[in-house]
């Protein structure tokens, strides 16, 4: 209604100058012309054509949803809440198991091919141990990308057992005791998947810290105020398809400031409002 209100002002007022223009001819010094008629026909003609144009151009303006119905929508509907694995488009999402040979990766024999992807690194279990000198040739390879955004452990069936951000792998297994902390926080969550719960000690995420894509925004941001810093985001809350993850202080200080926002009321108090 409000769109309408103003493009029929705005076409009123288009046709109005015209004519006026016209009108104040005589006190101007101006000769008015006999086709007075005509003009006016052709002011509200053009009057009309900008009233249809400027409806178009607002109607073609994204509305952004309110709180309410943001907090109702579920994850995977809500725009840009969500960090897709493995990254930007042409990300490179690399998978690893214990029997490859580090030095053989494209990305250790040439490292400055992928220095502008993203990069998200999967370590799969199998039969055999990974071995922590040969994943610390790894991280430290991957030390040398800026794009290496995440790590993700996946057990023997391909399932999901814990995570990591690229910042805190390339911090933790790369420094002097590198084998002994790749060790405790990767080659024992291998071994007992119980053990995923550690990661959190250093910025990551365990097995237990999911969430499915269709748990609505509203119960996410509940949930996510009991202490969690990041969940991971299981498609349909199926363990073998983590798509992403979402971080709490992106969620609440971010991304939703721009959705939830709605008049000049700030996002943290509309939001805050629609929980209560």
């Amino acid at each position: 209604m409000n769109r309408i209100a103003a493009s029929a002002t705005m076409g009123a007022f288009a046709g109005s100058l015209l004519a006026g223009g016209y009108l104040s001819a005589p006190f101007l010094g101006l000769h008015l012309s006999p086709s007075l008629i005509l003009v006016l026909a052709a002011s509200v003609a053009f009057g009309s054509s900008v009233t249809v144009i400027s409806l178009n151009l607002l109607a073609q303006k994204a509305e952004k949803p309110t709180g309410g119905k943001l907090l109702g929508l579920q994850l995977k509907d809500a725009d840009n809440l969500i960090h897709k694995f493995p990254g930007r488009a042409g990300a490179l999402d690399l998978s690893i198991r214990a029997d490859q040979k580090i030095d053989q990766l494209e990305i250790f024999k040439n490292p400055d091919g992928y220095k502008d992807k993203d990069i998200t690194v999967r370590l799969r279990g199998s039969s055999t141990k990974f071995n922590p000198i040969d994943l610390r040739q790894l991280f430290v390879a991957l030390n040398q990308q800026p794009g290496f955004l995440h790590l993700i452990l996946l057990d023997r069936n391909d399932e999901f057992i814990g995570y990591l951000p690229g910042f805190a792998a390339k911090r933790e297994f790369t420094r002097d005791n590198a084998e002994s902390m790749i060790a405790r926080f990767l080659v024992q969550v291998f071994d007992d998947d119980a053990n995923s719960a550690n990661l959190t000690l250093i910025d990551g995420a365990g097995k237990t810290d999911i969430v499915s894509d269709e748990t609505k925004v509203g119960q996410l941001i509940d949930k996510m105020a009991g202490g969690f810093k990041r969940l991971i985001v299981l498609k349909n809350g199926y363990h073998r398809r983590p798509v992403g993850l979402v971080n709490f202080n992106d969620l609440l200080v971010g991304t939703m400031r721009s959705a939830v926002s709605t008049n000049a009321e700030p996002a943290g108090v509309s939001l805050l409002g629609s929980l209560h």
